[in-house]
């Protein structure tokens, strides 16, 4: 399935980052560099679906993804991607994929792929709770998000909207971005997915952390698993509402969900992660 092309130093942002390069018997990939010196998990989930979508019949889009991540990747050596289909039906296509470096497995992803077919169709509308693009000032560097001019960051542009209906007692903890990629995403569906992986796994821990902000002691967080739904091989055009909320934290575990909607109100895909989320335990002793 050769949608995507190898990339070399000089391609544009999603050719450098959403690709990965053929060797004997796997892919290499790169993570960009991050301020924590780790491999971003949103290109791993990236490059796994690229990896993938080379031993799958060109006909059949990436419909899910799910990712353990095992260890943290380190930014100065190349990832290696091994993909090997697990299963191949008449539909879906079903392939494995594990990311490792020379100190172990990073990661590994099932990463699914399925041929369009006829069915009747129903999808939940955007909510009407975030102020639009044009009303939503640019989002700010660091902390929840990647900061300016970073690799993570750089291939798109960010709105943060403000909460136009008021939140009730007991909600889940909640946070929104309005996303725009700041080159053009191919629109084949392999491209389209990997850009959404990319963005996906933007500000999903920290949101689990709004709740805590106020308590004392360093946080620590890191992502566990992630997985991504899509449900239309849609172009990543314009601006598109990336809705996320925190339901539930406890045990130093945290669960996060989000959803994308284009510009249109259309549900395109959703994710969720879970997050180890912890801060030091204050001491009572005297």
């Amino acid at each position: 399935m050769a949608m995507m092309q190898d990339a070399a130093s000089d391609d544009p942002w999603h050719l450098r980052w959403l690709t990965t390069r053929a060797e004997k018997d796997h892919r290499i990939g790169y993570g960009p560099r991050t301020e924590a010196g780790w491999v971003f998990g949103g290109s791993l989930l990236s490059q796994a679906i690229a990896s993938a979508a080379h031993i799958v019949e060109e006909q059949r889009h990436p419909h899910a993804l799910q990712m353990s991540f095992l260890r943290a990747g380190r930014v100065d050596e190349p990832i290696r991607y091994r993909s090997n289909a697990l299963l191949s039906s008449r539909r879906f296509t079903s392939v494995r994929v594990d990311a490792e470096q020379a100190h172990g497995m990073v990661a590994t992803a099932t990463v699914g792929f399925h041929s369009d077919e006829p069915s009747p169709e129903h999808s939940e509308g955007m909510p009407p709770d975030w102020t639009g693009p044009d009303d939503s000032p640019p989002a700010p560097s660091g902390g929840a998000l990647p900061t300016l001019g970073s690799e993570v960051r750089n291939g798109f542009e960010l709105r943060q909207p403000r909460r136009i209906t008021p939140s009730r007692a007991g909600e889940a903890a909640r946070g929104a971005l309005w996303i725009r990629p700041a080159e053009r995403v191919p629109d084949d569906p392999v491209s389209v997915a990997a850009t959404l992986a990319w963005v996906s796994d933007f500000a999903m821990t920290h949101v689990a952390d709004m709740k805590h902000r106020h308590l004392p002691g360093t946080r620590m967080m890191t992502s566990l698993n992630h997985a991504l739904w899509l449900y239309r091989p849609a172009t990543f055009e314009g601006w598109h509402l990336y809705d996320v909320s925190s339901p539930v934290a406890r045990d130093a575990l945290a669960m996060s969900f989000a959803k994308f909607y284009d510009q249109d109100g259309r549900l395109v895909a959703t994710a969720a992660q879970q997050s180890l989320l912890r801060r030091p335990v204050p001491s009572h002793e005297p």
